[in-house]
């Protein structure tokens, strides 16, 4: 009996707390590593470049919810002789503690898809696998409703698919963004 009144004491807290509540957008863009690495080739490479991506969420309390699309520029490795671009649509949830600042810190994980374009030589191949993310960042409050974000991502891609191998695909992103919620 205690340890349910304590659980409703604890929740009635919760509801107590002032809660924010819409949707919002935004865009965010930074600079990425993206490791590609290949068992039988031996192939393991970094190339770095720009990334952008957009999303449209919503945001409750401590919680936002996502749909974001990412798209990863034409990188080359191994001597330019592969290629590879990806697009990656992921479904994000961040966590917001409730800190009263205008700094506000959050982390986040998020699972999607990630379309691989991927061509050696003359031999092209495109294919689509699962990916997942975890990010941690802080959100700068800039104006009413406004907000600054500035954070770091691990993203795996999953494997890309070209003349019966399997290149596994990584992401490593520092990025900055503005978050405009309603």
């Amino acid at each position: 009996m205690k340890n349910i009144l304590l659980l409703a004491a604890l929740f009635c807290s919760f509801l107590s707390l002032p809660a924010q509540a819409g949707a919002y957008f935004g865009l965010k863009g930074g600079l990425e590593d993206i490791r590609v690495k290949d068992k039988d080739l031996d192939l393991r490479e970094f190339e770095s470049d720009l990334v952008g991506s957009a999303f449209v969420g919503y945001h409750y309390s401590f919680f936002r919810f996502d749909l974001e699309y990412t798209y990863h520029p034409e990188r080359e490795y191994a001597d330019k002789t592969l290629k590879m671009t990806n697009h990656t649509g992921m479904a994000n949830l961040y966590f917001e503690p409730p800190v009263k600042s205008f700094l506000m810190p959050y982390i986040g994980v998020g699972a999607g898809i990630n379309y691989h374009d991927t061509e050696v030589g003359t031999e092209s191949d495109s294919n689509t696998s699962f990916a997942w993310s975890a990010a941690v960042g802080l959100g700068l409050e800039v104006s009413n409703h406004v907000y600054l974000d500035v954070g770091y991502r691990y993203m795996d891609l999953g494997k890309a698919k070209i003349a019966d191998e399997k290149i596994k695909t990584r992401s490593q992103q520092g990025y900055i963004g503005l978050r405009f919620e309603y």
